[in-house]
């Protein structure tokens, strides 16, 4: 148990360093935080600080920091391979490196030293890692706008944050690896965690929140043989009670309310689904799969019926307009009324999934290595559907003219199948796929329709990205391989 104290000590100083007010300005004058405040007001139904956060999180996984299975050399810029670790030297120390993993260049074959850094000062520069640096950068860059944020340690090798959201009165689980926000079931019905001990540590307090991340507390509780619980219980209260024994009155009352009502959470099991159910997404293929968390044993066919339609406002109505593109880059959709909008600009939906009318067994993925991204079907199905809806609803017109851009990207004998589904229920084959624009001329006439895709086929243990959506290079911040133009004439007509 002495080992367990320590942990739990050493937790509670490192995220003291949060709390330096000085390198607090240096991190929020790295964020563009005038543009993401201006994308999150344009979330609908969601408090602004909450979508802010969203938008954070969105933005220091695409443009802030960057994995980093193995580091390339320093001397040629290729590609290295590990050789073991090293000692950090004295400035690593300084920066609390407490080892340092050494790499070999195929090409000139120099050593390249990679210091885990645990000093958010020097990540700030860095910006690079894995889950420990990740985690590490994103809760103090959170800190430096102001949000109370926890540094949660998961015994079984992962890291993360949670956020308090003040219009929900509850922690929100923030992943800044996987880009997930509120899906505390991944870990173990998505990677396969076999969990024990998850603690959360903030300046104000620890937390065992074990309970917010398993539905399967029995088994759970038979893995926890670290420490009693009765020790644990008595230690983490004795711990807060120093910590908060130099805060004000009002203060402290709040934080006993919050666990109370954090306490009764944990009390209501619930079951993983969504994005719950998907493995890892971060690091290579390899390195996933030799963590066991590829989740290929959880994942389960389940159609998402997300049900959102594109509709004409009264604007594009009066055009005789609507088009509708999405950015993979900014995994954002917009609608366009002119050639000089955006990316930039403030997107119409957020998240590929929120504009969708239905999919099944369908993510998004970034490759850090090849820096490309792009939908796929999930990893271990061999299936991946999607689908998007338009109604032109009650207004006197129907659609004259349909121009249809919708990329895809196959290897070996991946297949991508796009169909439109009319109103009648009809499924019409089209041939969609290049990065031209094509005229569906079966549209003619419509005031309904679905746009679908089917992701098949594939060879081998990675077939899953043999069929791909809209690949897009990450650099490629203005490119939209998705665009729907629709053109209406009066009903009548």
């Amino acid at each position: 148990m002495t080992a367990f104290l320590s942990r739990l000590r050493s937790g509670l100083a490192h995220v003291k360093q949060y709390e330096d007010l000085l390198l607090q300005a240096k991190a929020r004058s790295l964020v563009p935080i005038d543009l993401l405040s201006s994308k999150a007001k344009n979330r609908s139904k969601a408090d602004e600080r909450d979508s802010l956060l969203l938008e954070l999180l969105s933005w220091f996984k695409r443009d802030f920091f960057r994995w980093c299975d193995s580091p390339k050399c320093d001397f040629c810029n290729a590609k290295t391979l590990p050789r073991g670790m090293g000692p950090p030297n004295e400035q690593e120390l300084r920066h609390q490196a407490s080892r340092v993993e050494l790499y070999a260049c195929t090409t000139c074959g120099r050593e390249t030293r990679f210091p885990r850094y645990n000093d958010p000062a020097i990540l700030l520069e860095t910006r690079r890692g894995r889950c420990g640096e990740w985690a590490n950068c994103f809760a103090f860059i959170c800190r430096a706008l102001d949000y109370e944020v926890r540094h949660v340690l998961d015994w079984t090798d992962h890291v993360w944050v949670e956020v308090y959201s003040e219009a929900q009165q509850r922690w929100l689980h923030c992943d800044p690896c996987e880009n997930k926000c509120n899906k505390p079931l991944m870990y173990e019905a998505g990677w396969g965690k076999k969990l024990s001990y998850i603690i959360a540590f903030s300046k104000d307090e620890i937390a065992d929140v074990t309970w917010r991340y398993s539905a399967k507390h029995d088994e759970v509780r038979s893995r926890r043989k670290e420490c009693s619980e009765e020790w644990l219980v008595r230690t983490i209260h004795h711990l807060n009670q120093q910590i908060q024994s130099r805060l004000p009155g009002d203060r402290v009352a709040v934080l006993q309310q919050r666990t109370v009502k954090e306490l009764t959470e944990f009390l209501t099991v619930r079951l993983a689904d969504g994005d719950e159910l998907q493995g890892r997404e971060s690091g290579s293929e390899a390195w996933r799969r030799e963590r066991g968390e590829l989740g290929k044993e959880s994942i389960r066919s389940t159609k998402s019926q997300v049900g959102y339609v594109f509709t004409p406002s009264q604007d594009e109505l009066t055009n005789g307009l609507m088009a509708v593109c999405y950015s993979p880059v900014h995994d954002a959709y917009y609608r366009c009324m002119s050639d000089d909008i955006l990316p930039e600009s403030a997107p119409y939906i957020r998240s590929w999934r929120e504009g969708l009318f239905d999919y099944t067994d369908v993510f998004l993925k970034e490759e850090s290595d090849w820096e490309m991204v792009y939908l796929s079907r999930v990893e271990g199905t061999d299936v991946g559907e999607i689908g998007w809806k338009f109604d032109l609803g009650g207004a006197d017109v129907s659609i004259s003219c349909a121009l249809l851009k919708c990329s895809s990207t196959t290897y070996e004998n991946g297949k991508v199948e796009w169909s439109i589904r009319i109103s009648d229920g009809k499924d019409v084959s089209i041939p969609l796929g290049d990065s031209d624009a094509i005229e569906v001329t079966e549209l003619q006439g419509k005031k309904t329709f679905e746009l679908r895709a089917r992701l098949l086929g594939g060879r081998g243990d990675v077939a899953w990205q043999h069929s791909q959506l809209f690949r897009t290079p990450l650099s490629n911040k203005n490119g939209f391989p998705f665009e729907i133009t629709l053109i209406f004439e009066d009903s009548g007509a």
